[in-house]
């Protein structure tokens, strides 16, 4: 079971599942944390897979968001632009709404496509947000954002998001008073239409990164890790996890099942996010 971190902010996070210099998940039901496991080539293969034998840091980063305001105005860059300008992997990343009151939306893209150098006029002369593609949010829906894409987040929420393990962000506004980097921001803006999509049930997203997925069991379901680990993260209910040792599980918890496992049964009445 994973400790997610906490953050005292306006915006609060709860980190599920990271390994960065910053921040180390550690394990309640074993002496290690994700620091140890990546320092042991043996260790890495048996909990997260072969693919990420060679891997320095995991690849993937898991947060719950909770919002209760405005969060920054932002651009990610991909992996090309990062690796040069930042030695870091670019961002792609994906939001799962669980909450949103009736009058949260985001940002997310722009209304028409416009230049890098109207992008940059917009921003000198604070009239960007006339131009930000506004949608309300509800429980379900599905924000997929890739590099280059203005996003933001208004009011009152909670998201689950999975994403690229990368630090970089490229503020355009941020009403904390954060770090802006308009030059770089504007540099990799790409004017990418992205649709808000619903889905409560099955595969919600899956690209070269990862793959997220929600399912609901009562009763008993079999499943499988395919050789790569799984996060499980407990939305609602309990119940119990069933391989070579028995594990309960309930709401708000979140779980690793390492890649040597192979098949385990989950039983209970349970709403789960599944991440691989």
């Amino acid at each position: 079971q994973v400790k997610g971190e906490s953050r005292e902010e306006k915006i609060g996070e709860s980190w599920e599942i990271a390994l960065d210099e910053n921040n180390i998940n550690n394990f309640e039901n074993i002496n290690l944390n994700m620091k140890d496991i990546f320092l042991d080539k043996k260790m890495r293969k048996n909990i997260f897979g072969k693919k990420y034998i060679n891997y320095e840091k995991l690849p993937i980063l898991i947060k719950t968001l909770f919002i209760d305001g405005k969060l920054s105005l932002q651009i990610h860059p991909n992996n090309k632009f990062a690796k040069k300008n930042e030695n870091d992997l670019g961002k792609n990343e994906t939001w799962y709404v669980l909450y949103a009151d009736e009058n949260t939306y985001v940002n997310i893209g722009l209304k028409k496509k416009i230049s890098k150098k109207k992008l940059e006029n917009l921003i000198k002369e604070n009239k960007i947000a006339n131009y930000l593609k506004k949608v309300k949010i509800k429980p379900g829906d599905i924000i997929n954002i890739l590099p280059g894409t203005i996003h933001s987040v208004c009011g009152k929420a909670v998201l689950y998001e999975v994403q690229q393990n990368s630090n970089v962000t490229y503020r355009i506004y941020d009403s904390n008073g954060r770090k802006l980097d308009i030059e770089k921001a504007i540099n990799v803006f790409k004017n990418n239409n992205i649709n808000v999509k619903n889905k409560k049930q099955g595969i919600l997203i899956k690209n070269k990164y990862y793959k997220l997925k929600r399912i609901k069991i009562i009763g008993k379901q079999k499943l499988k890790t395919h050789g790569s680990f799984a996060v499980i993260k407990v939305l609602e209910g309990n119940g119990k996890i069933i391989s070579n040792k028995n594990t309960e599980i309930n709401k708000g918890m979140t779980i690793l099942i390492p890649a040597s496992l192979k098949n385990y049964i989950i039983s209970g009445n349970v709403d789960l996010l599944i991440t691989n």
